[in-house]
């Protein structure tokens, strides 16, 4: 899409949309933590951003939302931010209250 994620990191760019963003996911959800048992994407369920990861033992389910700065503001619910730079992600999410999308397609 034209203007989406202008300022991104041309290696942020270059791995949206490629066959290779999953793997490079994959990779830093295992950098997090050398328990990293396995990673999905949530593309069943609309959320193509979205890593499903499974670490343990013992089991822990963590998802991993990779998003632009410019869509942040636009989540279903406030996350627990575990790490960020200059208090920018913040910053995003008081630019809009999180909204779950209404079942009415109205």
């Amino acid at each position: 899409m034209p203007g989406q994620n202008q300022g991104a990191p041309e290696r942020w760019r270059r791995f949206q949309g490629s066959t290779a963003s999953s793997a490079w996911r994959r990779a830093i959800a295992r950098q997090l933590c050398p328990s990293f048992l396995a990673g999905f994407t949530a593309e069943h369920m609309g959320e193509r951003w979205l890593l499903v990861c499974l670490y343990g033992p013992p089991l822990l389910h963590v998802d991993l939302k990779f998003v632009s700065l410019d869509d942040a503001h636009e989540r279903i619910e406030d996350p627990v931010i575990l790490w960020e730079v200059d208090g920018r992600l913040s910053a995003a999410f008081a630019r809009a209250e999180a909204r779950y999308p209404s079942a009415d397609p109205a």
